[in-house]
């Protein structure tokens, strides 16, 4: 009995480690499927000063996205009228790893996320409104 206690001790401070999220690439698209209230988190590392977007196909459920920075803060949460696609977009602030959350109602279902773009903020101006617009093209 005594030998187990320390072995739960060690599996518990070790699962944070185990629960493996995925990472996405630009131009990467993921498929998965959502039951009840499990909810799934995608990593995208970046380097300061990066324009991100992308979106989620709701094939079979509606979705919430959450952003949140490499400091835990929310960012932003998405959850439109879009019986379909689920855009988002942000700048890093920072470098790190920023997290997209995609949570469904209570109903199972399946989805696709696909990020389209991670890169430098666009200084000359006709970039940077190719960059904003480009979820809509």
């Amino acid at each position: 009995m005594n030998t187990l206690i320390p072995m739960f001790y060690f599996l518990f401070l070790l699962l944070p480690f185990l629960l493996v999220n995925d990472t996405l690439q630009p131009g990467q698209r993921i498929e998965n499927t959502l039951e009840g209230e499990v909810t799934h988190e995608y990593v995208i590392e970046l380097s300061q000063g990066q324009f991100v977007t992308g979106y989620v196909e709701q094939q079979s459920v509606d979705v919430k996205l959450t952003i949140k920075g490499p400091d835990d803060q929310i960012l932003k949460e998405i959850d439109s009228f879009s019986q379909e696609l689920e855009h988002f977009d942000f700048e890093s602030d920072a470098a790190g790893a920023y997290t997209v959350t995609v949570a469904g109602d209570d109903d199972d279902g399946t989805y696709a996320i696909q990020l389209v773009r991670a890169e430098p903020i666009a200084t000359d101006a006709a970039a940077r409104v190719d960059q904003l617009m480009s979820l809509y093209a």
